[in-house]
């Protein structure tokens, strides 16, 4: 049996909002993955990006980033850069057609979480990884971002906040509620932002 030692990576995980609503066509899907791609590499940028092991996931992104990479990057100028190529996509979308703009545009849920993960021929595997996932499922996140006219909303695990988050300010700390719910069976106890005001009945405080 070959042997597969796990590694310590980043996990990143992009979902795109209300991708399968039945308004928008397969060609507008196109539109918005390109836009997807091309948002999350002007956010890392090109010497970042290239750094990192990404699996395109249909509706979203699951990106590994190496620890070369500082976690801080990804909570301090990332987000922001995150949300103005999005804005900048949704507006060419609102000028090129705006009966059907909402068809194209793009809005995100991120998700990051860091752990062990292992590659093997077939991709990779990590209970890491599956609790991004969760947390990018989250309601409260869903809820969150659907009531925000912003372009993406971010949600960070316990550690991911305690470790990363709360030791650099410009990462605004203070932006960020704790929520707790369940997704698929499993307790989450993790961190949000979104843009703007968070809608209080929507979050607990820590």
């Amino acid at each position: 049996m070959a042997r597969h030692d796990a590694v310590h990576r980043t996990v990143l995980v992009v979902d795109i909002a209300g991708s399968s609503h039945p308004f928008r066509r397969d060609g507008d899907r196109i539109v918005m993955r390109s836009a997807l791609y091309g948002s999350l590499s002007a956010a890392f940028g090109k010497s970042d990006w290239l750094k990192c092991y990404h699996e395109d996931r249909g509706d979203g992104v699951l990106v590994l980033v190496p620890p070369e990479v500082p976690k801080a990057r990804l909570v301090t100028g990332l987000p922001d850069r995150l949300e103005a190529a999005l804005a900048r996509h949704n507006a060419a979308m609102q000028r090129r057609d705006a009966a059907r703009a909402a068809a194209t545009q793009v809005r995100l849920r991120v998700a990051l979480h860091a752990g062990e993960v292992t590659f093997d021929k077939h991709g990779v595997v990590g209970t890491a990884i599956d609790h991004t996932f969760r947390l990018a499922d989250a309601l409260p996140l869903k809820a969150a971002l659907a009531a925000s006219p912003e372009a993406c909303a971010l949600i960070v695990s316990d550690w991911f906040y305690t470790d990363v988050v709360y030791h650099h300010q410009d990462a605004r700390p203070d932006s960020y509620r704790h929520i707790g719910c369940e997704v698929k069976g499993t307790q989450l106890s993790a961190w949000m932002r979104v843009p703007g005001p968070p809608p209080l009945a929507l979050v607990e405080t820590a």
